[in-house]
């Protein structure tokens, strides 16, 4: 703003509507023909904003409102540091450092099931209880789990 602007509109609140204009207009488009009505206002402020524009815009499509705000200010980055707490404590030690732990246990071509003891030729492994088990009793109810009970 100029010197004069801020003379004027130096109080920092919202003085009043600069101007306002309504605008008829008739917008064709290849898809749509509609009819557009659309209301701007125009405030200028004295704060962080310069000017605000409000808009409402009714067409047979549907009731826009919208509103712009302009500003002269830029985001700046912040300087800001951080020091590292001394007092971190460690919620859990794993103890086992080992790969074997790590690496997903195979499953057998052919095993014989945990709950009914028939071969079954590709198992399925229970995510519960690990226990090899054919399709039948493959839910957590249908053998002895826990996870089922």
């Amino acid at each position: 703003m100029d010197l004069s602007a801020k003379y004027l509109y130096g109080s920092g609140f919202l003085i009043g509507v600069w101007f306002i204009v309504s605008i008829f207009s008739i917008n064709s488009s290849l898809l749509f023909s509609d009819i557009t009505s659309s209301y701007y206002y125009l405030f200028f402020t004295a704060g962080p904003l310069p000017f605000i524009l409000i808009g409402l815009s009714i067409s047979t499509m549907g009731i826009y409102f919208y509103v712009l705000l302009f500003t002269k200010e830029r985001i700046r980055g912040l300087n800001l540091e951080f020091e590292a707490s001394p007092d971190l404590k460690t919620f859990r030690v794993v103890k086992d450092h080992s790969p074997n732990r790590l690496t997903k246990k195979e499953i057998p071509d052919t095993a014989y099931c945990g709950a009914c003891g028939r071969e079954v030729h590709k198992p399925f492994r229970c995510a519960a209880c690990g226990q090899l088990l054919c399709a039948t009793h493959i839910l957590a109810g249908d053998h002895r789990c826990k996870e089922g009970i």
